[in-house]
């Protein structure tokens, strides 16, 4: 870990942390290893040198503001009930891409160790007719709770 460490708390935080090659800073979009074949989107809020678990305290630990993927809405409602969605209309929902993520404002953390690589998170106009997208750029238009999807600005209407 690099980047200047501050303390708090006998545990120190960075500003950025190299890992399996990558370098990860404060604000970056990360890909956090759920299971062997799907990642979470989140960002970087936080690095801290000790995670606290009892069986290994010294492990390093990230805290993750977090993205809901669209297509893990599901996981919540069942697909055919997306349209129930508390704020999402049955319009709305037949136009939720593949790489929609919603902003959760939940933020938590986890193990270092669980960082898969860097993605970008976009607006949608941003990521709208953006060449050279790839797999690991996502696009936002709304910030999500359990109650209801909240659009940012207009765009959820597109």
């Amino acid at each position: 870990m690099s980047g200047g460490p501050t303390k708090g708390a006998n545990k120190h935080q960075y500003s950025q942390l190299k890992f399996k090659g990558t370098v990860y800073k404060l604000g970056d979009y990360v890909l956090i290893r759920e299971t062997k074949k799907t990642n979470m989107v989140g960002q970087l809020t936080g690095i801290v040198s000790q995670g606290g678990d009892e069986t290994n305290p010294r492990r390093p630990m990230v805290e993750v503001r977090w993205y809901s993927v669209s297509r893990a809405m599901g996981r919540f409602y069942k697909k055919d009930d997306l349209g129930e969605l508390p704020g999402v209309s049955e319009r709305e929902r037949a136009s939720l891409g593949e790489n929609e993520v919603f902003d959760t404002r939940c933020m938590s953390k986890v193990y270092a160790d669980l960082l898969n690589g860097k993605c970008r998170v976009w607006t949608l106009r941003e990521y709208d007719g953006k060449p050279g997208l790839g797999a690991d750029d996502y696009y936002t238009r709304a910030t999500y709770d359990l109650e209801k999807v909240v659009p940012v600005g207009r765009e959820f209407a597109r």
